[in-house]
Protein backbone atom coordinates (compact mmCIF):
# COMPACT_ATOMS: atom_id res chain seq x y z
CA UNK A 1 0.00 0.00 0.00
CA UNK A 2 2.43 2.26 0.62
CA UNK A 3 4.34 1.39 -2.61
CA UNK A 4 1.42 1.96 -3.99
CA UNK A 5 0.18 5.25 -2.12
CA UNK A 6 4.48 6.35 -2.73
CA UNK A 7 4.03 4.91 -6.63
CA UNK A 8 1.28 7.50 -6.44
CA UNK A 9 2.74 10.69 -4.77
CA UNK A 10 6.19 9.73 -7.39
CA UNK A 11 3.69 9.72 -10.02
CA UNK A 12 1.58 12.71 -9.00
CA UNK A 13 4.77 14.71 -8.91
CA UNK A 14 5.79 13.27 -12.52
CA UNK A 15 2.75 14.30 -13.88
CA UNK A 16 2.91 18.29 -11.64
CA UNK A 17 6.40 18.30 -13.51
CA UNK A 18 4.90 17.37 -16.89
CA UNK A 19 2.67 19.35 -17.03
CA UNK A 20 4.42 22.07 -15.98
CA UNK A 21 6.91 21.42 -18.57
CA UNK A 22 4.25 20.82 -20.77
CA UNK A 23 2.56 24.17 -20.17
CA UNK A 24 6.26 25.41 -20.36
CA UNK A 25 6.26 24.07 -23.99
CA UNK A 26 3.04 25.68 -24.41
CA UNK A 27 4.06 28.89 -23.47
CA UNK A 28 7.23 28.15 -25.97
CA UNK A 29 4.99 27.25 -29.05
CA UNK A 30 2.69 29.95 -27.67
CA UNK A 31 5.56 32.88 -27.75
CA UNK A 32 6.78 31.20 -30.96
CA UNK A 33 3.21 31.13 -32.58
CA UNK A 34 3.64 35.13 -31.52
CA UNK A 35 6.58 35.75 -32.87
CA UNK A 36 5.55 33.43 -35.98
CA UNK A 37 2.54 35.52 -36.19
CA UNK A 38 4.31 38.56 -35.98
CA UNK A 39 6.93 37.93 -38.68
CA UNK A 40 3.86 36.87 -40.73
CA UNK A 41 2.36 39.95 -40.10
CA UNK A 42 5.28 42.26 -40.85
CA UNK A 43 5.92 39.49 -44.00
CA UNK A 44 2.30 40.37 -45.53
CA UNK A 45 2.56 44.05 -44.86
CA UNK A 46 5.70 43.94 -46.70
CA UNK A 47 4.46 42.08 -49.60
CA UNK A 48 1.42 44.33 -49.84
CA UNK A 49 3.51 47.32 -49.82
CA UNK A 50 5.86 45.96 -52.26
CA UNK A 51 3.29 44.73 -54.47
CA UNK A 52 1.15 48.34 -53.72
CA UNK A 53 4.60 49.46 -55.25
CA UNK A 54 4.74 47.12 -58.15
CA UNK A 55 1.23 48.12 -59.07
CA UNK A 56 2.33 51.65 -59.15
CA UNK A 57 4.82 50.94 -61.03
CA UNK A 58 2.78 49.20 -63.63
CA UNK A 59 0.41 51.98 -64.07
CA UNK A 60 3.13 54.50 -64.14
CA UNK A 61 4.49 52.48 -66.95
CA UNK A 62 1.29 52.30 -68.33
CA UNK A 63 0.79 55.95 -68.50
CA UNK A 64 4.03 56.43 -69.50
CA UNK A 65 3.54 53.71 -73.01
CA UNK A 66 0.53 55.89 -73.06
CA UNK A 67 2.23 59.16 -73.24
CA UNK A 68 5.23 57.69 -75.38
CA UNK A 69 1.95 56.71 -77.75
CA UNK A 70 0.80 59.79 -77.85
CA UNK A 71 3.78 61.56 -78.26
CA UNK A 72 4.56 58.90 -81.01
CA UNK A 73 1.13 60.37 -82.74
CA UNK A 74 2.46 63.61 -82.44
CA UNK A 75 5.63 62.98 -83.71
CA UNK A 76 4.29 61.04 -87.09
CA UNK A 77 1.48 64.39 -87.20
CA UNK A 78 4.56 66.63 -86.33
CA UNK A 79 6.62 64.72 -89.44
CA UNK A 80 3.90 64.75 -91.67
CA UNK A 81 3.64 68.26 -91.16
CA UNK A 82 7.59 69.16 -91.52
CA UNK A 83 7.99 66.52 -94.18
CA UNK A 84 4.59 65.86 -95.81
CA UNK A 85 3.65 67.23 -98.74
CA UNK A 86 2.77 71.59 -98.19
CA UNK A 87 4.06 70.87 -95.07
CA UNK A 88 6.39 73.26 -93.25
CA UNK A 89 9.70 72.00 -95.09
CA UNK A 90 8.08 72.56 -98.79
CA UNK A 91 6.98 75.71 -97.41
CA UNK A 92 9.80 77.01 -95.94
CA UNK A 93 11.59 76.11 -98.96
CA UNK A 94 9.03 78.03 -101.17
CA UNK A 95 9.35 80.91 -98.45
CA UNK A 96 13.33 80.48 -99.30
CA UNK A 97 12.70 80.77 -102.90
CA UNK A 98 10.36 83.73 -102.25
CA UNK A 99 12.78 85.29 -100.90
CA UNK A 100 15.61 84.76 -102.88
CA UNK A 101 13.14 86.31 -105.62
CA UNK A 102 11.97 89.41 -103.30
CA UNK A 103 16.01 89.81 -102.46
CA UNK A 104 16.61 89.21 -106.35
CA UNK A 105 13.59 91.72 -106.93
CA UNK A 106 14.99 94.13 -104.31
CA UNK A 107 18.56 94.06 -106.03
CA UNK A 108 17.30 94.84 -109.47
CA UNK A 109 15.37 97.62 -108.30
CA UNK A 110 18.26 99.24 -106.23
CA UNK A 111 20.51 98.95 -109.52
CA UNK A 112 17.50 100.87 -111.56
CA UNK A 113 17.15 103.25 -108.83
CA UNK A 114 20.79 103.89 -109.08
CA UNK A 115 20.69 104.37 -112.68
CA UNK A 116 17.78 106.46 -112.14
CA UNK A 117 19.60 108.92 -109.68
CA UNK A 118 22.17 108.83 -111.90
CA UNK A 119 19.55 110.18 -115.30
CA UNK A 120 18.28 112.78 -112.64
CA UNK A 121 21.48 114.32 -111.53
CA UNK A 122 22.01 114.05 -115.12
CA UNK A 123 18.67 115.84 -116.13
CA UNK A 124 19.22 118.16 -113.23
CA UNK A 125 22.88 119.52 -114.65
CA UNK A 126 21.35 120.03 -117.77
CA UNK A 127 18.75 122.07 -116.59
CA UNK A 128 20.73 123.50 -114.61
CA UNK A 129 23.01 124.30 -118.09
CA UNK A 130 20.05 125.03 -120.13
CA UNK A 131 18.73 127.88 -117.29
CA UNK A 132 22.08 129.46 -117.93
CA UNK A 133 21.89 129.32 -121.34
CA UNK A 134 18.26 131.14 -121.46
CA UNK A 135 19.66 133.27 -119.26
CA UNK A 136 22.66 134.23 -121.62
CA UNK A 137 20.24 133.93 -124.81
CA UNK A 138 17.99 136.26 -122.44
CA UNK A 139 20.32 139.11 -121.49
CA UNK A 140 21.94 139.17 -125.47
CA UNK A 141 17.83 139.36 -126.82
CA UNK A 142 17.42 142.24 -124.27
CA UNK A 143 20.75 143.89 -125.70
CA UNK A 144 19.99 143.52 -129.14
CA UNK A 145 16.70 144.80 -128.60
CA UNK A 146 17.75 148.01 -126.84
CA UNK A 147 20.05 148.23 -129.66
CA UNK A 148 17.64 148.15 -132.46
CA UNK A 149 15.38 150.62 -129.88
CA UNK A 150 17.88 153.27 -129.38
CA UNK A 151 16.77 155.71 -132.17
CA UNK A 152 12.95 155.30 -131.08
CA UNK A 153 10.79 157.24 -129.11
CA UNK A 154 7.34 156.83 -128.12
CA UNK A 155 4.62 159.84 -127.71
CA UNK A 156 1.94 159.28 -125.85
CA UNK A 157 -1.30 161.81 -125.40
CA UNK A 158 -1.32 163.06 -128.72
CA UNK A 159 -5.14 162.76 -129.21
CA UNK A 160 -6.29 160.15 -132.37
CA UNK A 161 -8.36 160.58 -135.23
CA UNK A 162 -9.06 157.96 -137.96
CA UNK A 163 -8.27 160.10 -140.88
CA UNK A 164 -5.29 162.03 -139.74
CA UNK A 165 -2.33 163.18 -141.28
CA UNK A 166 0.07 161.70 -138.55
CA UNK A 167 3.29 163.78 -140.29
CA UNK A 168 0.80 167.35 -139.54
CA UNK A 169 0.45 165.98 -136.21
CA UNK A 170 4.15 165.25 -135.34
CA UNK A 171 5.17 168.90 -136.27
CA UNK A 172 2.75 170.43 -134.54
CA UNK A 173 3.78 168.72 -131.24
CA UNK A 174 7.39 169.34 -132.18
CA UNK A 175 6.63 173.17 -132.69
CA UNK A 176 4.07 174.08 -129.60
CA UNK A 177 5.22 171.48 -127.37
CA UNK A 178 8.74 170.83 -127.98
CA UNK A 179 9.43 174.44 -128.82
CA UNK A 180 11.70 173.56 -131.94
CA UNK A 181 12.50 176.16 -134.58
CA UNK A 182 11.93 175.43 -137.96
CA UNK A 183 15.59 175.40 -138.74
CA UNK A 184 16.19 171.71 -135.90
CA UNK A 185 12.83 170.72 -137.05
CA UNK A 186 13.73 170.02 -140.85
CA UNK A 187 17.51 168.71 -139.84
CA UNK A 188 15.39 166.02 -137.93
CA UNK A 189 15.56 162.97 -140.15
CA UNK A 190 12.80 160.49 -139.32
CA UNK A 191 12.86 156.91 -141.38
CA UNK A 192 8.99 156.06 -140.30
CA UNK A 193 6.77 156.90 -137.69
CA UNK A 194 2.68 155.26 -137.36
CA UNK A 195 0.34 154.64 -134.54
CA UNK A 196 0.74 151.76 -132.26
CA UNK A 197 -2.31 149.23 -132.08
CA UNK A 198 -5.95 149.69 -134.66
CA UNK A 199 -7.88 152.84 -134.11
CA UNK A 200 -10.95 151.69 -132.08
CA UNK A 201 -14.23 154.17 -131.42
CA UNK A 202 -14.20 152.58 -128.28
CA UNK A 203 -10.73 153.16 -127.54
CA UNK A 204 -10.46 155.01 -123.76
CA UNK A 205 -6.75 156.69 -124.94
CA UNK A 206 -5.30 158.11 -127.99
CA UNK A 207 -2.76 155.35 -129.41
CA UNK A 208 0.84 156.37 -128.93
CA UNK A 209 3.20 157.23 -131.30
CA UNK A 210 6.48 155.47 -132.41
CA UNK A 211 8.60 157.66 -134.14
CA UNK A 212 12.02 155.95 -135.27
CA UNK A 213 14.77 158.27 -136.11
CA UNK A 214 17.62 157.41 -139.10
CA UNK A 215 20.22 158.39 -135.93
CA UNK A 216 20.39 158.32 -132.27
CA UNK A 217 21.80 162.10 -132.33
CA UNK A 218 18.18 163.50 -133.95
CA UNK A 219 16.57 161.43 -130.94
CA UNK A 220 18.77 163.53 -128.81
CA UNK A 221 17.73 166.40 -130.12
CA UNK A 222 13.72 165.45 -129.21
CA UNK A 223 14.78 164.24 -125.67
CA UNK A 224 17.01 167.18 -124.83
CA UNK A 225 13.64 169.13 -125.38
CA UNK A 226 11.21 167.03 -123.00
CA UNK A 227 11.56 169.01 -120.31
CA UNK A 228 9.38 171.78 -122.11
CA UNK A 229 6.85 169.20 -122.05
CA UNK A 230 6.84 168.58 -118.42
CA UNK A 231 7.27 171.98 -117.22
CA UNK A 232 3.41 172.79 -119.30
CA UNK A 233 2.51 169.97 -117.37
CA UNK A 234 0.95 168.79 -120.73
CA UNK A 235 -0.81 165.87 -121.45
CA UNK A 236 1.57 164.07 -123.85
CA UNK A 237 4.50 162.51 -122.92
CA UNK A 238 7.67 161.34 -124.69
CA UNK A 239 10.25 158.55 -124.03
CA UNK A 240 12.79 156.62 -125.22
CA UNK A 241 11.58 153.12 -126.69
CA UNK A 242 12.84 150.38 -124.46
CA UNK A 243 12.41 146.52 -124.12
CA UNK A 244 9.44 145.63 -121.88
CA UNK A 245 11.63 143.94 -119.58
CA UNK A 246 13.66 147.11 -119.36
CA UNK A 247 11.09 149.60 -118.97
CA UNK A 248 9.42 147.65 -116.43
CA UNK A 249 12.62 147.55 -114.57
CA UNK A 250 13.06 151.55 -114.85
CA UNK A 251 9.65 151.82 -113.46
CA UNK A 252 10.41 149.47 -110.19
CA UNK A 253 14.02 151.52 -110.20
CA UNK A 254 12.19 154.82 -110.22
CA UNK A 255 10.01 153.48 -107.56
CA UNK A 256 12.66 152.51 -105.39
CA UNK A 257 14.25 156.41 -105.94
CA UNK A 258 10.88 157.69 -105.25
CA UNK A 259 10.78 155.82 -101.54
CA UNK A 260 14.70 156.60 -100.99
CA UNK A 261 13.91 160.05 -102.05
CA UNK A 262 11.33 160.54 -99.38
CA UNK A 263 13.64 159.79 -96.76
CA UNK A 264 15.87 162.42 -98.14
CA UNK A 265 18.21 160.01 -99.77
CA UNK A 266 20.14 161.09 -103.01
CA UNK A 267 20.49 158.83 -105.42
CA UNK A 268 20.42 158.50 -109.51
CA UNK A 269 19.63 155.93 -111.78
CA UNK A 270 22.35 155.23 -113.80
CA UNK A 271 22.26 152.46 -116.85
CA UNK A 272 20.41 149.77 -115.33
CA UNK A 273 21.14 150.13 -111.73
CA UNK A 274 20.16 152.77 -108.87
CA UNK A 275 23.23 154.60 -107.56
CA UNK A 276 23.26 156.78 -104.29
CA UNK A 277 25.68 159.28 -103.38
CA UNK A 278 28.34 157.44 -101.66
CA UNK A 279 28.70 155.37 -104.92
CA UNK A 280 27.22 152.07 -104.04
CA UNK A 281 24.16 150.69 -106.06
CA UNK A 282 21.27 149.15 -104.52
CA UNK A 283 20.83 145.47 -103.99
CA UNK A 284 17.89 143.11 -104.18
CA UNK A 285 17.34 141.61 -100.56
CA UNK A 286 15.98 138.30 -101.43
CA UNK A 287 18.40 137.41 -103.82
CA UNK A 288 15.81 137.69 -107.01
CA UNK A 289 14.45 134.95 -108.10
CA UNK A 290 15.75 131.00 -107.19
CA UNK A 291 17.97 129.12 -109.36
CA UNK A 292 16.87 125.61 -111.12
CA UNK A 293 19.87 123.97 -108.03
CA UNK A 294 17.81 125.63 -105.53
CA UNK A 295 14.30 124.33 -106.87
CA UNK A 296 15.04 120.75 -107.75
CA UNK A 297 15.01 119.59 -103.33
CA UNK A 298 11.79 119.02 -101.83
CA UNK A 299 10.67 120.64 -99.09
CA UNK A 300 7.28 121.15 -97.13
CA UNK A 301 5.95 124.92 -96.78
CA UNK A 302 2.59 125.78 -94.99
CA UNK A 303 0.01 127.99 -98.22
CA UNK A 304 -3.70 128.94 -98.99
CA UNK A 305 -4.45 128.51 -102.02
CA UNK A 306 -7.10 130.92 -103.40
CA UNK A 307 -9.80 130.95 -106.32
CA UNK A 308 -9.00 129.53 -109.44
CA UNK A 309 -10.55 131.77 -112.51
CA UNK A 310 -10.44 131.07 -116.30
CA UNK A 311 -11.18 132.95 -119.06
CA UNK A 312 -10.86 132.33 -122.84
CA UNK A 313 -8.77 129.47 -122.47
CA UNK A 314 -6.44 131.32 -119.19
CA UNK A 315 -6.23 129.99 -116.12
CA UNK A 316 -5.39 132.37 -113.12
CA UNK A 317 -3.97 130.26 -109.73
CA UNK A 318 -3.53 131.81 -106.41
CA UNK A 319 -1.57 131.47 -103.44
CA UNK A 320 -0.56 133.30 -100.10
CA UNK A 321 1.97 132.58 -97.54
CA UNK A 322 2.73 133.98 -94.46
CA UNK A 323 6.11 135.58 -94.53
CA UNK A 324 7.62 137.93 -91.88
CA UNK A 325 11.70 138.30 -93.02
CA UNK A 326 13.07 138.90 -96.79
CA UNK A 327 14.50 135.35 -96.39
CA UNK A 328 11.00 133.95 -95.18
CA UNK A 329 10.04 135.46 -99.21
CA UNK A 330 13.01 133.97 -101.00
CA UNK A 331 12.19 130.27 -98.79
CA UNK A 332 8.32 130.54 -99.99
CA UNK A 333 9.50 131.44 -103.68
CA UNK A 334 11.90 128.54 -104.01
CA UNK A 335 8.91 126.17 -102.05
CA UNK A 336 6.25 127.34 -104.25
CA UNK A 337 8.47 126.51 -107.32
CA UNK A 338 8.73 122.84 -106.03
CA UNK A 339 4.89 122.25 -106.37
CA UNK A 340 3.57 120.29 -108.99
CA UNK A 341 2.78 122.27 -112.30
CA UNK A 342 3.84 125.94 -110.88
CA UNK A 343 7.12 125.87 -112.83
CA UNK A 344 5.60 125.09 -115.90
CA UNK A 345 3.44 127.92 -115.88
CA UNK A 346 3.53 130.81 -118.70
CA UNK A 347 3.92 133.83 -115.80
CA UNK A 348 4.45 133.06 -112.01
CA UNK A 349 3.63 136.41 -110.49
CA UNK A 350 4.06 137.78 -106.90
CA UNK A 351 4.43 140.75 -104.01
CA UNK A 352 4.69 140.55 -100.30
CA UNK A 353 4.79 143.00 -97.82
CA UNK A 354 5.97 142.66 -94.09
CA UNK A 355 6.66 144.89 -91.33
CA UNK A 356 10.31 144.65 -89.67
CA UNK A 357 11.69 144.64 -86.28
CA UNK A 358 11.41 148.16 -86.31
CA UNK A 359 8.29 148.49 -87.85
CA UNK A 360 8.96 149.49 -91.31
CA UNK A 361 7.14 148.41 -94.25
CA UNK A 362 9.00 146.13 -96.34
CA UNK A 363 7.55 145.29 -99.84
CA UNK A 364 8.13 144.21 -103.50
CA UNK A 365 6.91 142.07 -106.35
CA UNK A 366 7.96 140.06 -109.46
CA UNK A 367 6.44 139.66 -113.01
CA UNK A 368 8.04 137.20 -114.33
CA UNK A 369 7.69 138.71 -117.60
CA UNK A 370 4.18 139.20 -116.98
CA UNK A 371 4.72 143.44 -117.33
CA UNK A 372 2.72 145.35 -114.92
CA UNK A 373 1.00 142.30 -112.94
CA UNK A 374 3.65 142.50 -109.97
CA UNK A 375 2.69 145.92 -108.88
CA UNK A 376 -1.09 145.26 -109.35
CA UNK A 377 -0.34 142.07 -106.86
CA UNK A 378 1.37 145.16 -104.44
CA UNK A 379 -1.27 147.85 -105.34
CA UNK A 380 -3.88 144.94 -103.99
CA UNK A 381 -1.64 144.39 -101.16
CA UNK A 382 -1.48 147.99 -100.00
CA UNK A 383 -5.53 148.83 -100.82
CA UNK A 384 -6.26 146.16 -98.26
CA UNK A 385 -3.48 146.80 -95.56
CA UNK A 386 -1.98 143.50 -95.53
CA UNK A 387 1.10 142.90 -93.97
CA UNK A 388 3.43 139.50 -93.69
CA UNK A 389 1.83 138.29 -96.50
CA UNK A 390 3.09 136.87 -100.16
CA UNK A 391 0.57 136.43 -102.27
CA UNK A 392 1.52 134.19 -105.47
CA UNK A 393 -0.48 134.11 -109.00
CA UNK A 394 0.14 131.38 -111.88
CA UNK A 395 -1.02 131.93 -115.08
CA UNK A 396 -1.00 129.52 -117.99
CA UNK A 397 -1.23 131.57 -120.61
CA UNK A 398 -3.89 130.42 -123.98
CA UNK A 399 -4.77 134.02 -125.46
CA UNK A 400 -4.57 137.15 -125.66
CA UNK A 401 -7.49 139.13 -122.71
CA UNK A 402 -5.85 142.42 -122.75
CA UNK A 403 -6.07 144.40 -119.25
CA UNK A 404 -8.64 141.93 -118.23
CA UNK A 405 -5.51 139.94 -116.93
CA UNK A 406 -4.67 142.55 -114.22
CA UNK A 407 -8.11 141.97 -112.93
CA UNK A 408 -7.96 138.31 -112.56
CA UNK A 409 -4.19 138.78 -111.12
CA UNK A 410 -6.14 140.84 -108.67
CA UNK A 411 -9.10 139.10 -107.42
CA UNK A 412 -7.37 135.67 -107.10
CA UNK A 413 -4.62 136.79 -105.16
CA UNK A 414 -6.97 138.75 -102.83
CA UNK A 415 -8.96 135.40 -102.19
CA UNK A 416 -6.13 133.96 -101.35
CA UNK A 417 -4.71 136.60 -98.87
CA UNK A 418 -7.77 136.36 -97.52
CA UNK A 419 -7.85 132.42 -96.82
CA UNK A 420 -4.67 132.72 -95.53
CA UNK A 421 -5.99 134.63 -92.57
CA UNK A 422 -4.60 136.15 -89.12
CA UNK A 423 -3.56 139.78 -91.18
CA UNK A 424 -3.59 142.20 -89.05
CA UNK A 425 -3.49 145.73 -89.97
CA UNK A 426 -0.33 147.38 -88.79
CA UNK A 427 -0.02 151.24 -87.79
CA UNK A 428 1.17 153.55 -90.09
CA UNK A 429 4.97 152.91 -90.75
CA UNK A 430 7.26 155.42 -90.82
CA UNK A 431 9.00 154.63 -93.67
CA UNK A 432 8.81 152.19 -96.55
CA UNK A 433 11.44 150.31 -98.38
CA UNK A 434 10.44 148.95 -101.84
CA UNK A 435 12.34 145.97 -103.42
CA UNK A 436 12.75 144.77 -106.81
CA UNK A 437 13.39 141.21 -108.15
CA UNK A 438 14.96 141.14 -111.51
CA UNK A 439 13.74 138.12 -113.81
CA UNK A 440 16.19 135.63 -114.64
CA UNK A 441 14.10 133.56 -117.26
CA UNK A 442 13.36 134.11 -120.63
CA UNK A 443 9.67 133.84 -121.79
CA UNK A 444 7.19 135.42 -124.46
CA UNK A 445 4.87 137.88 -123.35
CA UNK A 446 1.61 137.78 -124.06
CA UNK A 447 -0.80 140.84 -124.04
Amino acid sequence: MENKKLGKVVGGKRGADEMEIHEDQMQDRVKLNESEDKFAYVERYEMKELLSGIMSIQQTLANFMIRLDHQGNTLDSLKKTIHGQNGIENRLQLAQEQANDVTYDVTELTENQRKMQREVDRMRDYIIRLEQKIHSQNEKINELSSKSMESNVIISGVQDSRDENLALVLNSVFKKELELTETQINEIRISKFYRMGQFSAKQKSPRPILVQFSDSTHKDTIMRAVYKVKEKKSPIRISQQLPEAKREHRIRLYEVQSAYAKKNIASVIKRDRLVFSNGTAYRDKTGGRPQAAEILVTDKDTKDCGDIVEDNGNRFEAKAVEINTHRDVKKSVTNLLRLPNVSSATHNVYAYRFVNQDGVVQEGSEDDDEYGAGRALLRMLRDNNTTNAMVWVSRWYASKIGSKRFVHYGNTGLSAVNRLGEMTAPPPPTETYIHVHMTSFCRTVFI
